[in-house]
């Protein structure tokens, strides 16, 4: 775990100075704000549950598949600007001073492990979906656990990708070991949106809150969530939702914030 930990560290720093707007040809700007991916700001425990108090991150993957059809569902809005926007407004009919994003993922148990299922509402007043799935198998032990996704699995994004190549489907794998005093780290690389290494830590800085932050391969995300407690669940009465809002920035001037909730 500490040659985990050093290589992670060692990257981020090395990527430090790549820094990247959000827009233009290969920026891949409606999957860098929001995830929509097992620990998108809702944390995620080793064993599949959601949890306050599993690994998190914003927009790059951890390693823990949603099990035993546990359920997530986020809104959130990323700002054009340092100063927040509670929706997405179109001002000209070409430019939005925010981008909006939503989500909904199920995580379905198995023989092999567990698999996690998202759809994905992105943009333009949330009128782009995009599907998303990842798998952690199953018999894994030690500090250290592996999953393997897909983020965009169509490839109906509309996100600006490569001219060479116009498909927006992100492959990737990502490893994630946990820390002292409830904190995880992740490491992983992957293709087209995670082409590079990407990397987060959520760690625990106080009673109901955590830091998060990450490096998407393009540039530094960071920001605290808060524990906003349990919901009654009208769903599932025998499992309460517990409530998480986050705020923080994108590549450090685009300030961004989510709400979601999890059972």
């Amino acid at each position: 775990m500490r040659a985990m930990l050093l290589a992670f560290a060692l990257c981020l720093s090395a990527a430090a100075s790549a820094q990247s707007e959000l827009v233009g040809d290969g920026q891949f700007p409606q999957t860098r704000t929001l995830s929509a991916l097992p620990g998108g700001v809702i944390g995620v425990l080793p064993d599949g549950t959601p949890s306050f108090r599993g690994a998190s991150a914003l927009s790059t993957p951890i390693a823990f598949s949603l099990s035993n059809w546990h359920y997530a569902f986020a809104l959130g809005t990323t700002s054009a600007t340092a100063l927040p926007r509670f929706f997405e407004r179109d001002k000209t009919g070409e430019f939005n001073d925010a981008n909006s994003t939503a989500y909904g993922m199920v995580g379905i148990p198995s023989r092999f492990g567990s698999f996690t299922v998202s759809l994905m509402l992105i943009s333009r007043l949330l009128k782009e979906t995009t599907i998303n799935v990842q798998w952690t198998p199953s018999g894994q032990r030690g500090p250290v656990t592996v999953g393997y996704g897909v983020q965009d699995l169509w490839n109906t994004s509309g996100t600006h990708v490569p001219f060479e190549s116009r498909s927006a489907t992100s492959h990737f794998v990502v490893a994630t070991a946990k820390l002292p005093r409830g904190g995880y780290a992740s490491l992983g690389t992957g293709t087209q949106r995670f082409n590079g290494v990407f990397g987060n830590v959520s760690l625990p800085v106080a009673e109901r809150w955590k830091a998060i932050a990450e490096y998407d391969t393009y540039n530094w995300n960071g920001g605290v969530a808060y524990d906003m407690g349990r919901l009654s669940n009208p769903l599932a009465p025998r499992r309460p939702m517990e409530a998480t809002a986050f705020f923080g920035y994108v590549r450090g001037k685009y300030a961004t914030w989510t709400v979601g909730v999890s059972f």
